[in-house]
């Protein structure tokens, strides 16, 4: 894995910050406290290293304990740099190496040198929406250099950056569409976890509970077995405004499959046709799978019942099974295992 460097760029009095960043474009880093003295050696990290191997660090000068960035030694190529404050404040640019440190004195400062490649070179806003709230933290400056281990998030932007994804500024909306996009996984493996501890009827089980929990659910069937015509679950609920003559009256039939990895397998849409004929009062359809996610073939099967039938049917699969099972059964479930839990300790006791 690549290490990521933040460094401190020249302040805007030097009149570096310019040449530092026209610099990387050239296929050359630089970096500071590497300047020279009358009277003095010259600073050449390879040359202290030397000398401290030899002589020890107490007998290095003032000079080259101040100039002694040691860390650029270990500068290797693939090796990334983010240069705070360049080519602006709240600016950044990165780079990534290709040579490691040499030393080249052809200015007052910033003599200290690695090799970049020039096709890496990107700037971006730090306040920028692709700019993840651990790797923005770490962009401010902190000392002359320091380390990044947001290597993630450093990933995920220099993917944006190569996309060439136009950078917007961050916004509460753009902070939960991060949430969002972290919180997926995490739902995917919810989803997984309940098949692991409800498979098959007990899934049914499961979700029939979750159902009853649910707004404007009058009356849940689960009918289990062979016998079921294709709905393991026949939800009947209400919907409209809460006024009797403005109230709508559905019947679901609900297929449930216990699967996991990909589903590809056609039968749970065959069920819900069959429901369909056996119930003809239900006007929708529901299939429920622990899949993470379902094949091209599949979707296209769903959207052929719904024009052959005229009725909606719906999928929820993945982490769309968790957000449901979430959002009505938490709280129930919670309790429940709450107590459960007291009567486990009193047990103990």
């Amino acid at each position: 894995m690549s290490t990521i460097y933040a460094l401190k760029g020249p302040s805007e009095k030097a009149n570096l910050v310019d040449e530092i960043r026209k610099s990387l474009d050239a296929g050359e880093g630089r970096f500071g406290w590497s300047y020279l003295e009358e009277g003095h050696d010259d600073v050449d990290l390879e040359r202290i290293a030397a000398k401290i191997e030899q002589s020890g660090r107490d007998s290095l000068t003032p000079l080259e304990i101040e100039c002694n960035q040691a860390f650029l030694l270990g500068l290797v190529p693939g090796d990334w740099v983010i240069y705070i404050n360049v080519p602006s404040y709240g600016r950044c640019t990165m780079a990534q190496v290709t040579r490691g440190y040499y030393w080249k004195h052809t200015a007052p400062d910033f003599n200290h040198r690695f090799g970049v490649d020039p096709t890496t070179v990107k700037e971006f806003d730090r306040n920028d929406a692709s700019v993840q709230p651990a790797l923005r933290a770490r962009l401010v400056l902190q000392g002359r250099w320091w380390r990044i281990y947001a290597q993630d998030e450093f990933e995920f932007l220099r993917a944006a950056l190569v996309s060439g994804i136009t950078p917007r500024p961050r916004t509460q909306a753009t902070s939960a569409a991060l949430l969002g996009r972290q919180i997926e996984p995490l739902l995917i493996d919810i989803t997984r976890r309940i098949q692991h501890t409800h498979p098959n009827y007990d899934l049914e089980i499961l979700l029939e509970q979750v159902f009853k929990l649910m707004p404007g659910v009058r009356r849940v069937t689960r009918q289990g077995g062979a016998g079921d015509h294709g709905a393991d679950l026949i939800v009947e609920y209400e919907s409209g405004l809460p006024i009797p003559s403005l109230q709508s009256q559905h019947t679901c039939v609900v297929q449930v499959k216990s699967y996991t990895g990909t589903h590809w397998d056609l039968q749970a849409v065959e069920d819900i046709k069959r429901a369909f004929e056996h119930y003809p009062i239900a006007d929708m359809g529901l299939i429920i799978s622990t899949a993470d996610f379902a094949t091209e073939a599949f979707d296209a099967e769903i959207q052929k019942l719904r024009r052959e039938t005229g009725k909606r049917v719906e999928l929820l699969i993945g982490p769309d099974v968790a957000r449901m099972i979430l959002r009505f059964g938490d709280a129930a479930f919670f309790a429940s295992s709450v107590e459960q839990d007291s009567q486990l300790k009193s047990t103990l006791i």
